[in-house]
């Protein structure tokens, strides 16, 4: 019996930690989420129009932010699984002995707002293994936790959580109780880097144990964990995992050391369902006599699970207001433009790499730093390029790569052919308009982002200021707050709303903005600030969604209200207890960025 609970006791999370990120782990894998597009998998959604381009590094990253609804449903996972695994726990420290396992596990968890942006973290589960070689070795594990979790903007959406748990192992029946444990547990997660496939996550947390029975397994432990995602396509997806464990035991001076790694192929064939292929590395080295408690082990097999959320009850805080005021502040503002100047002649101030000037009557020439650009006349860019023109008026338009940009003589009117454009219109200086083959964009003392492609997309995004867009086919029109994108196919004839996307990471990441110092950079900077107030409050969360691939939902899953939950970090340690498969969405990448846009984080 001994072998057995020091197996089950001496892992931690690489065998049992569901496919998950940091934000699913500790927001209930969604369920702190409003739905995205209201579910909708139409061609309108945002989730189908959302695609990653080369243009991407020009505009920024695009990571996604959701207002917190007040809703916190309670979410009920359920998983199975058949493993094989060559070294079952035994009651005695030998090796080679394979058995089948069984393994069934039940759980429920409630995470929601409390308050100044903490949210709670309250967790049970059931787990219930099953060796084929012996009954004996059958075991039960019971968890239960209670704590709290808070994301921290200003450390680039760090997560930083603690909780008590209460841990009970049964062998065969689940009213002994062979071991009984209380602890405190206290970590923190980020995401390291992260691409629209790619995502690595690290961790770390130290675990302090209260009482435990039998009193020989009383100990502390501290654990290291890195994870990495891969997605395949929009529902299959692999994710590998490695884990160091230091356990120190209070009595016999005991110290074990754990080393764990896993390999898992997810496939999420259904909204809240997910199957898997799993593959777990165990070692554990202990300084027991006569190594009694040193062991290696393969284990792998398949196994599904499935979410069911319930009773999700309303909270009298919504957001609703919060995200409005910046429309309504930015409309209060907006100037006439009956009377506005013409742009006339501008200036290239700046050439990056390859940037020709195409006119009417002449052939396309190199273009030169301090040369006039004249009205009617073409700036093209080629492949890691930019360019910068400045009016007499100060407006300042950016040509991003590949791109095909004009402007109209006569009017305050810009085209955009193909590709990326940054355009900021100074206040009163009488806004002016952006044109493609099917879309119109009108702004006023307003910073934007747009990125066009014929027969493709269009993305528009509102750095500060107000922006509305309309199509020709349709007639329909949107109003672009400030710290909203809008993503949508050039030939729609209805248009989705805006979502609000993380302006500290874009501008931080934008090849565009970070050209050099923009005249608007406060408003800018204020924008940044009213998000980041609201992320410190629980108002906004990171939603984990990065845009990716054409007529592909971004991060390469379903988004944060439809994923699987579970319970985090909460099974019994065991090289026999794999883990319950939740869906890993993608998660915003560490903000990068040339530096020279300032750091508002902590403001």
């Amino acid at each position: 019996m001994k072998r057995i609970l020091t197996l089950a006791l001496a892992f931690h999370s690489a065998v049992q930690a569901d496919a998950i990120t940091p934000v699913q782990r500790f927001f209930g894998m969604g369920g702190q989420f409003p739905d995205y597009a209201n579910e909708s998998e139409t061609a309108d959604s945002p989730y189908d129009q959302a695609p990653f381009s080369p243009a991407d590094s020009d505009l920024g990253v695009q990571e996604i932010l959701t207002p917190y609804s007040g809703k916190s449903p309670i979410l009920l996972h359920f998983a199975t699984a058949i493993y094989r695994t060559d070294n079952a726990p035994t009651a005695v420290n030998t090796v080679g002995e394979s058995s089948w396992i069984w393994s069934n596990r039940l759980s429920a968890s409630w995470r929601p707002r409390l308050i100044h942006g903490w949210f709670g973290d309250f967790g049970i589960g059931q787990e219930v293994l099953r060796f084929d070689r012996s009954s004996a070795l059958d075991y039960e594990n019971f968890i239960l936790r209670l704590g709290a979790s808070k994301t921290i903007p200003e450390l680039d959406d760090l997560i930083f959580y603690s909780r008590y748990e209460y841990q009970r192992i049964t062998t065969g029946s689940l009213s002994d109780g062979d071991y009984n444990a209380h602890r405190l547990r206290a970590g923190i997660e980020k995401t390291l880097w992260a691409t629209p496939r790619h995502q690595l996550n690290a961790g770390a947390n130290i675990a302090y144990e209260l009482s435990a029975r039998p009193e020989t397994l009383e100990r502390n432990e501290y654990t290291l964990e890195l994870s990495h995602r891969y997605a395949i396509s929009e529902n299959l997806y692999t994710f590998a995992t490695i884990q160091a464990s230091y356990f120190d035991f209070d009595e016999n001076a005991r110290t074990d050391w754990y080393y764990g790694a896993s390999l898992q192929l997810v496939w999420q064939f259904a909204t809240d369902a997910t199957a898997h292929i799993s593959l777990f590395y165990d070692q554990n080295n202990s300084d027991s006599p006569l190594d009694t408690n040193d062991y290696k082990s393969f284990t792998g097999g398949i196994g599904a699970g499935i979410t069911y959320r319930f009773l999700t009850l309303p909270e009298t805080h919504t957001t609703n207001n919060l995200m409005k005021l910046p429309l309504l502040l930015a409309l209060a503002a907006a100037p006439l433009t009956a009377h506005a100047a013409n742009l006339g002649t501008a200036e290239l101030t700046k050439a990056i790499n390859d940037v020709r000037v195409l006119q009417p009557s002449n052939p396309a020439a190199s273009a030169t730093v301090g040369q006039k650009i004249t009205a009617s006349s073409s700036i093209q860019t080629g492949r890691q390029s930019r360019a910068e023109l400045t009016f007499a008026d100060q407006t300042v338009a950016r040509i991003g790569a590949n791109s095909l940009f004009t402007y109209r003589p006569g009017n305050r009117e810009m085209e955009i052919q193909d590709g990326s454009f940054l355009l900021q219109v100074p206040k009163n200086a009488g806004g002016a308009t952006i044109r493609t083959a099917t879309v119109t964009a009108a702004i006023t003392g307003t910073t934007t982002l747009m990125e066009y492609s014929a027969g493709k997309y269009v993305k528009f995004i509102t750095l500060e200021g107000t922006a509305s867009i309309s199509i020709k086919k349709g007639k329909a029109k949107k109003n672009i707050p400030p710290g909203h994108m809008l993503v949508f196919h050039p030939d729609a004839d209805t248009l989705p709303e805006p979502v609000i996307v993380n302006v500290h990471k874009l501008v931080r990441t934008s090849n565009l903005v970070n050209m050099g110092p923009l005249g608007a950079n406060f408003l800018i900077n204020q924008t940044v600030r009213n998000q980041i107030n609201q992320r410190r409050n629980g108002d906004l969360l990171p939603s984990g969604i990065i845009v990716r691939g054409p007529s592909s939902r971004p991060g390469g899953g379903t988004p944060p209200s439809h994923r699987p939950g579970g319970l985090p970090n909460d099974n019994p340690p065991s090289t026999t207890n794999p883990p319950s498969i939740g869906d890993g969405g993608n998660y915003p990448p560490i903000d990068g960025g040339n530096g020279d846009f300032p750091n508002t984080a902590g403001d």
